[in-house]
């Protein structure tokens, strides 16, 4: 996040003012804390507060009063003070930026959390506005005349979907959310927004047990951004974890998931915690997650996130023209997923990523069946970025999956077609009819085994380039290993909604290719056909 902070102060359509943004800081510098030790002494920010105020007030487009930023993330450990910095902020939103019936809303997942919030606002206010001349509070609203405006503090759990005409809005520990209706409530008060010049949002929150939580998906999009994947200048996120391969216990990795080390948080209250957790692994899960801002899962999975994503590339079939590869098809039995993955194995001759092996996946579900899914909200993400195709009627289309495997085989060559037998006899017979080498493979331990261990050893070797796809993401985050006592592996899930078929179809064509690659050399045979003629 500094990096691309300072590559914009190089571009030419994007000015930094640091007027607007001192008067934010200047704001919130002159509120007085209300409890513990902090009561009565002024807000003065951090460093890292101070830079978030910066970065979101404080870039505006060239030659505009229009701000870059429309959302933020700040996704930090518990008692780094996020809660008070949202309240100042929304605040300053309610009062600072002159807006005319504004509507600044605060939500929390529960009663007690979006209490928190209320109390930490109204106690900004009565510090402010002592004599309470100009901002009223009620049960749950604080009233600012002047403008006619109103902060309000709603539970998710309660509120419903409409009525809102949002100017600022923040949705505080995000994290602990595992409903769709938290991403539902996001696009409601998104869209609210539209007639505001310089609307904000805030998503804040310490990091939670769910990685399939809907935020934890918009967590990893966040990273795209941050790491350059994904183009979304509006966007900014500052996430404060540990990172991979740090050991958790050390001290000196802390300060990077509590940046008020010190300050708000001390370093003799993590130690104390940390002695707790090395008693109990409930406590060592709870510690990792709300002190040390660490995602943990019960189960550990196969692939971590960051293992992945380091392998992900945009990947277009046109730069593959004449190629070999290799197709795996993992069909839906009726209307659930269904997907299929085209390998492209190394060759020297290739332009892109010629010592690779390369993976490209697509996905289709019924057009019918996508609301009636406990998956919902993720499935209206994924067909919002164009990685999952919508296939007419309420049952798995398995000609229209097939007319595009077909589209590949007119520019590439596809050596086999990896297929689960089951249940797909009219798709093998339909796809055998147009050409395709159809060659089933068994759902056994024994048979994943080997393609299993394969793409791990190449992927942790660097030599796997896989399609940028937050679906597929997604399904390797849903992946257990299954084992037996021959120590065979294969992918596994824990529940009906947690989808693994890309990865699935991705190992099945993997499978197709080691088949074969103790077969002939293809490419030497088409070249000495090509010299005799």
């Amino acid at each position: 996040m500094c990096s691309r902070y300072l590559s914009w102060l190089d571009r030419s359509d994007i000015e930094f003012r640091a007027d607007k943004a001192d008067r934010v800081i200047n704001f919130v510098q002159n509120l007085e804390h209300f409890t513990g030790h902090f009561a009565g002494q002024k807000f003065i920010l951090s460093d890292w507060q101070r830079f978030i105020v910066y970065y979101v007030y404080g870039f505006y487009y060239s030659g505009t009063n229009e701000r870059v930023i429309k959302h933020v993330i700040i996704d930090v450990s518990r008692k780094n003070g996020k809660t008070a910095l949202v309240a100042a902020l929304a605040l300053y939103a309610l009062i600072g930026e002159k807006e005319e019936n504004a509507e600044v809303d605060c939500l929390a997942n529960s009663k007690n959390q979006a209490s928190i919030l209320l109390q930490t606002l109204q106690g900004f206010c009565r510090r402010a506005d002592r004599k309470g001349k100009y901002l009223k509070s009620t049960l749950n609203k604080v009233k600012f005349a002047k403008t006619n405006s109103f902060a309000q503090v709603l539970s998710t759990e309660l509120c419903g979907l409409d009525g809102f005409n949002s100017y600022w809005f923040c949705i505080d520990e995000a994290g602990s959310g595992g409903t769709a209706k938290f991403i539902d409530l996001f696009n409601v008060l998104s869209s609210s927004q539209g007639a505001r010049k310089n609307p904000l949002s805030f998503i804040t929150t310490t990091a939670g047990h769910n990685p399939l939580c809907p935020y934890y998906q918009m967590r990893k999009s966040a990273i795209d951004v941050i790491q350059g994947r994904i183009v979304n200048d509006s966007l900014v996120a500052f996430i404060y974890t540990l990172d991979e391969g740090d050991n958790w216990t050390d001290e000196g990795v802390w300060i990077k998931s509590n940046p008020n080390l010190n300050i708000t948080v001390s370093t003799d209250y993590i130690k104390d915690r940390i002695t707790q957790a090395r008693t109990s692994s409930l406590i060592e899960n709870d510690v990792k997650v709300k002190t040390l801002n660490c995602w943990v899962q019960s189960v550990e999975t196969w692939i971590s996130d960051s293992e992945l994503t380091k392998s992900m590339q945009r990947v277009n079939l046109s730069d593959f023209p004449n190629a070999e590869s290799y197709v795996g098809v993992d069909l839906a039995a009726v209307s659930d997923l269904t997907c299929w993955t085209a390998l492209f194995p190394p060759d020297a001759e290739r332009e892109h990523w010629p010592d690779k092996y390369v993976f490209k996946t697509f996905v289709y579900l019924p057009e019918q069946t996508v609301e009636q899914s406990e998956n919902a909200h993720l499935y209206r993400r994924f067909i919002e970025r164009g990685e999952l195709s919508t296939t007419p009627g309420n049952v798995t289309d398995y000609d229209y999956i097939l007319s595009d495997i077909l589209k590949l085989n007119e520019t590439a060559y596809i050596l086999s077609v990896a297929y689960d037998a089951w249940n797909a006899t009219q798709f093998a017979t339909s796809a055998t009819n147009e050409g395709l080498p159809m060659v089933p493979f068994s759902q056994s331990l024994g048979n994943f085994n080997k393609p299993t261990k394969e793409f791990e050893r190449l992927l942790k070797s660097g030599k796997v380039i896989i399609d940028l796809s937050e679906v597929v993401r997604w399904c390797f985050s849903n992946v257990r290993i299954k084992s037996d006592h021959n120590d065979n592996t294969k992918p596994d899930k824990s529940t009906k909604a947690q989808k693994i078929d890309c990865v699935i179809s991705m190992l099945e064509a993997l499978g197709a290719y080691l088949a074969r690659s103790g077969g002939p050399d293809v490419s030497a045979l088409l070249a000495d056909v090509l010299e005799q003629r």
